[in-house]
């Protein structure tokens, strides 16, 4: 059974998500439903060292800190200094500290929790929704719901300003119309992964459809061969920024865009926080329906044929064929191209 916490009309807010990019981002409209709920509150988001840089410059967040499971064994041992703490994943240091720190927590229910006093859990939903849905859930006992879903992230102007030096100097100007493609997801689950040769393809289209297309090749480290490899045979308008940049520099660049072709990852998460056009391409074991940008202007999302019942993780990315890639991104670079003109001419 649910309780309706009460909170003063100034709380002061914990929020503990040690997660990856995409995650943390999905968790952003959920923020930003507390802020609105609470204008006055002081919220605190605790994430991965590693990943709390996506959440700097949210408006909705006074402060953001690094913690994870072991560091969290450490710390909080000198009084509650906040009303609520809502912690989302299952590690147990991390609810420990939470309940050290906060006058009540909420948690997503886990078999094999020990009761803890002010804690309210919440169970996870019997059947698969949207993942932004998902992170409001524990809410839910603070009787507040988004009233939208779209992520939050913020570039700064002095990163936006840098990202357009860079462009300028790859030749890339007002007139081009700049493409990126994020190649790959993580290695763990590389079957969400487009193959190579489509990518290939897709960019030689792009390139005989419009001499001012300019094509980014985008990823981490993990990504540099492939994506040095795909530029070196696709020639100078193709460029490999793969593992060059820190994530808040790549997603200055992603801010500049004029179109991002993505499979299912962290930066695709990132892409559709920025508002820019998109189009993505989502494995059937993790549908885009759940899993893709919501309430977004400019989002084409393709999902793998394979029903529910015949989805299995083995099921080749390659059966989304280019052609249909094609359109989707054909239409986009229309509409961004009579924009342009519209421009131009007012």
């Amino acid at each position: 059974m649910t309780i309706t916490l009460s909170l003063p009309e100034s709380p002061r807010i914990l929020i503990i998500n040690v997660a990856r990019f995409g995650d943390t981002l999905l968790m952003t409209p959920a923020i930003a439903a507390l802020r609105e709920r609470w204008p006055q509150a002081d919220i605190t988001v605790l994430a991965h060292p590693k990943r709390m840089e996506v959440l700097f410059q949210n408006p909705d967040i006074d402060r953001v800190a690094g913690i994870t499971k072991h560091s969290a064994v450490w710390f909080g041992w000198f009084g509650k200094g906040y009303d609520v703490a809502l912690v989302y994943g299952r590690d147990w240091p991390l609810l420990r500290y939470a309940h050290r720190v906060a006058r009540q927590v909420v948690a997503y229910y886990e078999p094999g929790i020990p009761a803890l006093s002010r804690l309210q859990v919440v169970a996870r939903p019997a059947l698969q929704i949207p993942a932004a849905e998902e992170f409001a859930l524990p809410l839910k006992p603070l009787g507040v719901l988004p009233t939208h879903w779209s992520l939050v992230y913020r570039v700064t102007d002095a990163e936006t300003q840098v990202a357009r030096q860079w462009l300028e100097q790859q030749g890339i100007v007002n007139s081009s119309l700049v493409v990126g493609f994020q190649l790959q997801s993580f290695p763990s689950k590389s079957y969400r992964d487009w193959p190579p040769e489509y990518f290939n393809e897709l960019a030689l289209r792009l390139l005989t459809y419009d001499s001012a297309v300019k094509i980014l090749l985008l990823g981490g480290p993990e990504s540099r061969e492939l994506a040095e490899g795909l530029a070196n045979a696709l020639g100078e308008r193709v460029i490999a920024t793969a593992g060059c940049f820190a994530m808040r520099e790549n997603a200055a660049i992603l801010a500049q865009l004029a179109l991002y072709v993505g499979v299912d990852t962290g930066p695709t998460h990132l892409a559709g926080a920025l508002g820019i056009p998109m189009v993505g391409l989502y494995h059937c074991y993790h549908r885009g329906c759940y899993l893709a940008p919501r309430q977004h202007p400019r989002l084409t999302v393709i999902e793998h044929p394979l029903s529910d019942a015949e989805r299995t993780r083995e099921a080749s990315m390659g059966d989304i064929s280019v052609q249909q890639v094609w359109e989707a991104v054909q239409h986009h670079l229309e509409l961004a191209r009579y924009q342009q003109k519209e421009v131009v001419l007012s």
